[in-house]
């Protein structure tokens, strides 16, 4: 979205996703372990202002608020004396909201071609939650933390307009 606040200064907002990713294994796989289940989900909402430097440069500044959540499954080995091990289940989930910004600048080289970049800062996230251990030795609950770490990118990009309804683009 955005909305013209001079004919040269634009405010916009723009929300969008980055990063995710999500794993699941069966509960008797080699690893369990490790884990059985992993979801990382990430929201991007992004305030940000552009400015006409020139007719043919552009440049734009905004905020990356982030909103991260976090989740995680295993089998989780529990000493039991002289039982030896047991296994129980364990549940780690929490989210974070942290802050980061963008630069980006565009430069019309050509009345078709257009060079651009994108500089999107890194964001640290404290995922806080809870965590949960089920077995039929003990039941536990307790806080959980985490850090997770957006990392920092540039992304140049091309774009020219073949005709006036398609646009060809690279980045």
């Amino acid at each position: 979205v955005a909305a013209p606040i001079t004919k040269d200064l634009v405010l916009g907002f723009g929300t969008y996703c980055e990063f995710g990713l999500g794993t699941k294994y069966d509960t008797n796989w080699a690893l369990k372990h490790d884990t059985t289940e992993t979801t990382i989900e990430q929201f991007t909402f992004n305030p940000n202002i552009a400015y006409k430097i020139t007719e043919d440069w552009s440049v734009a500044f905004g905020a990356r608020v982030s909103y991260l959540t976090f989740e995680t499954y295993k089998a989780q080995p529990i000493p039991a004396g002289p039982y030896g091990l047991l296994y129980g289940n364990t549940h780690i989930k929490g989210d974070s909201l942290n802050c980061g910004f963008m630069f980006a600048s565009q430069y019309k080289v050509t009345d078709k071609l257009s060079l651009g970049a994108v500089y999107r800062s890194r964001i640290r996230h404290q995922v806080e939650g809870d965590f949960d251990l089920n077995s039929q030795v003990a039941n536990v609950n307790g806080d959980a933390k985490a850090k997770v770490i957006l990392p920092s990118s540039a992304t140049l990009g091309a774009n020219y307009d073949f005709t006036k309804r398609f646009r060809g683009g690279v980045s």
